[in-house]
């Protein structure tokens, strides 16, 4: 009796190696979530650098640095950039070409602050419907767009600072407006894209195992 009362409260073999595959499972889950949380988060910084470098391109291309007889003459500044002469700016230009490009870099960073995280934001809060996230993220994005511009050409009216001045022109010209597109557009066509993308990605992770992976 007390050597099968001692066998039996031995531990079934079977028992025990599935609590070892069970333990094995949760560990290989819970490594496998945590690189896949990394993978995303390095995709995701990868993609806010690419949204700001073709924010960053298009800023350039609408309002770059002109350049004649006199020297430089940056269109796109906030406040008094320096204005060597052309002897001056062509002996030192990497030095002048950074100071005029930190309006771009920082607009760039703002304009991607909008399209990534406050648009989106505020789509998400308003209980938008995921079938319209491009309209949603790029209409939400061009609001917001225009909103800073007009804030940016009021205080430069106002002599708050000097500026660029964008939406608040006496007269429109053709030039102004392809200009004015080429600035603010793309940033809101590149909101769509990226909210048309997370809609994609989350939409797949709700579908079983089986439906992403047909065989």
């Amino acid at each position: 009796m007390r050597a099968a009362r001692s066998c039996s409260a031995l531990p079934c073999p079977e028992t025990a190696r599935g609590k070892v595959r069970q333990r094995e499972t949760i560990a290989h889950a819970m490594v496998s979530n945590v690189w896949t949380a990394m993978l995303r988060r390095f995709c995701w910084c990868l993609l806010l650098l690419l949204y700001w470098a073709i924010v960053v391109h298009f800023l350039r291309a609408a309002s770059p640095v002109f350049t004649d007889g006199g020297g430089p003459m940056p269109s796109f500044h906030w406040g008094d950039p320096p204005l060597p002469g052309l002897g001056e700016y062509t002996r030192h230009q990497s030095y002048y070409d950074r100071i005029y490009s930190l309006p771009y870099y920082l607009a760039g960073l703002v304009l991607t602050f909008i399209g990534c995280s406050a648009a989106p934001l505020i789509v998400r809060r308003s209980g938008a419907l995921p079938s319209h996230a491009f309209r949603n993220a790029a209409g939400t994005t061009l609001v917001l767009v225009v909103l800073l511009a007009i804030a940016s050409d009021i205080g430069t009216l106002l002599r708050v600072w000097r500026g660029p001045v964008f939406l608040l022109h006496r007269s429109h010209g053709l030039f102004s407006i392809w200009a004015l597109c080429k600035a603010l557009l793309p940033a809101c066509i590149l909101s769509g894209v990226v909210a048309v993308g997370k809609a994609w990605v989350a939409a797949r992770q709700l579908r079983p195992p089986s439906a992403r992976f047909p065989t």
